[in-house]
């Protein structure tokens, strides 16, 4: 019997990542229709999974959403309050670039990737939960981002505001 790593060398993805890393390795420039190629497929990617989702959703049933309901709610907490509030205390402790900070903190707070149904029916899981995982976090985080945005913003001013009021204290009031 296979393992897993013998079962996974044999995949196409596998093989090509390999090829794409001698490729990288070798500094070889390939073709520019072997280039255009494959930006245009991978241009493809997004569309097709959102297709995707809304075949797997128009067959879920109200059991099902309830069920699903359930089932997410945790990772869902997780995903969209719990992993951003950790990414800004590991940003807050490494004292990063505003720039740099700014990115990891909103690629934290972004939903589940519409890839985890693609994902969840590839490897035999429930892949109507990944689609209603990925609505339902798409559509909470278009309330999420923008409060945890907002609120970040008007702590920045207000210490902003705090240290510019400091600054303009005379030397007698300290």
């Amino acid at each position: 019997m296979k393992s897993g790593g013998q079962k996974q060398k044999k995949r196409p993805e596998f093989l090509i990542r390999i090829l794409g890393l001698i490729f990288a390795c070798a500094r070889y420039n390939p073709p520019h229709i072997f280039v255009s190629l494959a930006n245009q497929l991978a241009s493809l990617a997004s569309p097709l999974a959102m297709f995707y989702i809304g075949l797997l959703i128009m067959s879920i049933t109200k059991s099902q959403l309830l069920t699903a309901k359930r089932k997410i709610i945790i990772p869902t907490i997780i995903k969209l309050v719990a992993l951003p509030l950790v990414v800004f205390g590991i940003i807050k402790m490494m004292n990063l670039d505003r720039i740099i900070s700014q990115t990891l903190l909103i690629q934290a707070m972004m939903p589940v990737l519409t890839i985890a149904s693609i994902l969840f029916s590839k490897y035999g899981a429930n892949d109507k939960l990944g689609a209603i995982t990925t609505i339902i976090t798409t559509i909470l985080s278009m309330i999420s981002i923008p409060l945890s945005i907002g609120r970040i913003y008007i702590k920045a001013e207000f210490a902003a505001l705090s240290s510019r009021q400091q600054m303009k204290a005379s030397p007698f009031e300290q």
